[in-house]
């Protein structure tokens, strides 16, 4: 699913994308401190508040504050990941 997920938004299908995620996922093989899920989250937020304008930093900073990583998506490590 994260693949197809992924697919959706290559093809500027945020949308589609973000009902997949919503959906639920979980990747058997995904090791703490990868960034495939939080990447793509954020990366799906950014496309659905941008539409047809640029991904800029306003945009980014709204997706993370608006579309806020759920628990079972975070694998991220490090000072800035939370």
């Amino acid at each position: 699913r994260l693949l197809r997920a992924r697919t959706a938004l290559a093809r500027g299908d945020a949308a589609g994308a973000r009902a997949l995620l919503d959906q639920g996922l979980v990747v058997e093989d995904l090791r703490e401190g990868d960034l495939a899920l939080s990447d793509t989250w954020y990366a799906v937020a950014e496309a659905l508040l941008a539409g047809d304008g640029p991904v800029d930093d306003t945009v980014r900073a709204r997706a993370r504050a608006e579309h806020p990583l759920p628990a079972a998506y975070d694998f991220r490590m490090g000072p800035d990941s939370r």
